[in-house]
């Protein structure tokens, strides 16, 4: 299955850290133990030691381990929720390190234009996510596919997909080419024939 860049994990376990931080920060004292089991994940040691791993080591990592990963966070209710805050985060580490933060000239384009690159970006991340499967940008850059990905596979409820959603309306916002909301309205593991994100069809695309 390839390898795929440690960044994507280490997303994925902080958004799993910072979903389970209680709103006040005070609660990590002497009342932790009493935290509930599933907050109490996010905050283990096995998770902040994962963490501490994931930033200093910066290298690539085995696709078994990813889905290993992929597996241990979509046991819980919140997954769903937990994977787009990741899609999030992978979006923007990839641009910042890419130096778009240079690049204020291409939020300067036509908005088609710029909603072009920002789907070619959102497949090029893709790619690195699903090393070993086809990742198209289909319908005039306006639909990203994927045929046998890791979301869908590494989880049979498909609540991994969520991460795409999460890195497509990031790279969207970065570009400021923003529209209708992303939904993942075809998925592998729901057994359609590949996974599909795209605008909602039910709502209108901006000119």
């Amino acid at each position: 299955m390839g390898e795929i860049p440690g960044a994507i994990p280490l997303a994925i376990l902080t958004a799993l850290r910072d979903l389970d931080m209680p709103d006040d920060r005070d609660e990590l004292g002497l009342s932790h133990q009493s935290l509930n089991l599933r907050r109490r994940l996010g905050l283990s040691r096995v998770v902040l030691n994962q963490i501490r791993r994931y930033e200093a080591e910066r290298e690539d990592v085995t696709a078994d381990e990813v889905v290993s990963l992929f597996r241990l966070v979509a046991r819980r209710t919140d997954a769903a929720a937990i994977f787009e805050a990741a899609g999030h985060g992978i979006a923007r580490v990839s641009m910042r390190n890419r130096g778009f933060g240079r690049g204020i000239a291409a939020r300067l384009l036509p908005l088609r234009l710029r909603r072009w690159r920002a789907w070619k970006w959102s497949g090029r991340i893709a790619r690195r996510l699903c090393p070993d499967s086809p990742v198209r940008v289909a319908k005039g850059s306006r639909a990203l596919e994927i045929e046998g990905g890791l979301p869908a596979h590494a989880t049979d409820c498909g609540h991994g997909c969520a991460l795409l959603v999460g890195l497509i309306d990031e790279v969207l916002e970065q570009y400021r080419a923003t529209g209708p909301r992303i939904v993942h309205s075809r998925c592998e593991a729901r057994g359609e024939d590949l996974c599909v994100w795209a605008y909602d069809e039910t709502g209108t695309i901006a000119s």
